[in-house]
């Protein structure tokens, strides 16, 4: 992937980041312990961005304690894993429904707010169609327009700016 920008290695790895619904780390046995740093860092950034990550291992013992509050598939053969990512999916569609379920009751009671911070969780999931679209129709109804903050407004459309951005790119 080419991603415009900075040469520098940490701007691209926040790029790829925020370009994503989600992370999925890999840690095994077999993962080389020169490359840890880079994966908890990874993880790290993931968090921070509020990112869902996923951590695939063939043993709890390979991660450290401090990731145990985070998703983590312990399988043993690919059959495993494919179930387990599969029941992972279905848990990240229905947060996603969750969120868009709210952000539509905040706009029917035109909380304009709440419903902004609801359909950008639903993106951050990987809802790249309906909150945006929602998120658009705020922005192009004359009578909702006039009700939000100008600091709002511009938010929402930045925000809507760069899901654009990033469905060009994907």
């Amino acid at each position: 992937m080419n991603i415009k920008g900075t040469g520098n290695i940490y701007c691209k790895i926040c790029e790829l980041i925020l370009s994503s619904a989600f992370g999925v780390a890999l840690i095994t046995k077999k993962t080389p312990k020169t490359a840890l740093p880079n994966i908890f860092f990874e993880i790290g950034l993931m968090a921070a961005f509020g990112k869902e990550i996923l951590i695939l291992t063939d043993s709890l013992k390979n991660i450290p304690s401090d990731l145990h509050g985070k998703e983590v598939i312990v399988f043993r053969n690919y059959e495993e894993l494919k179930k387990n990512i599969e029941k992972w999916s279905k848990r990240i569609q229905e947060q996603i429904r969750y969120w868009n379920t709210l952000a539509h009751i905040s706009l029917d009671a035109k909380d304009y707010e709440k419903a902004y911070e609801y359909f950008k969780r639903a993106v951050m999931f990987g809802d790249f169609e309906e909150a945006p679209s929602e998120l658009t129709a705020i922005l192009e109804d004359p009578s909702t327009m006039e009700r939000l903050p100008e600091r709002l407004r511009s938010e929402i459309s930045d925000f809507v700016t760069f899901v654009k951005a990033l469905q060009e790119n994907i």
